[in-house]
């Protein structure tokens, strides 16, 4: 196994929370509301071995089980760029987590340009994810590299 060849498979598995608002808080209490988005995006990783034991769950029931799902929350003016911004770091840290999980356990590393592909991918699914009707959208993402 060369350079570039990701640890053994895995999936990216993403829960997206919109709300078509900015909630101000202090502390725990909301002390108002203004126009804006809010998007909280949440990635996990999850080997494709460990698939097994959640077929038939939700995404988001997954996400949970896999216990490393990195989140992220983004607010702003512009759906788009709210969506984009939350997902981008999301995917980010996620990728980074599972990058070096897999090369602690196999020693294989990933370069940097496969990296950011697979941060790409993973934010392109998720930002179009984040468009679709509902408060919760969630989804995978299988990554073989």
């Amino acid at each position: 196994m060369g350079n570039g060849i990701m640890i053994p498979s895995h999936d990216s598995l993403e829960l997206i929370d919109s709300q078509f608002l900015i909630e101000v808080l202090q502390g725990e209490d909301i002390v108002a509301r203004k126009r804006g988005f809010t998007v909280n995006t949440c990635v996990a990783s999850l080997p494709v071995e460990s698939e097994g034991d959640m077929v038939g769950l939700p995404v988001g029931e997954k996400v949970r089980r896999a216990g490393n799902a990195k989140c992220r929350k983004s607010e702003g003016d512009e759906l788009k760029s709210t969506c984009a911004t939350s997902c981008q770091l999301a995917c980010q840290a996620s990728m980074e987590t599972t990058i070096q999980a897999g090369a602690k356990f196999s020693g294989i590393t990933v370069d940097e340009t496969t990296q950011r592909r697979m941060v790409k991918s993973c934010s392109r699914q998720c930002t179009s994810g984040c468009f679709t009707s509902g408060k919760v959208t969630a989804f995978d993402v299988p990554s073989r590299r």
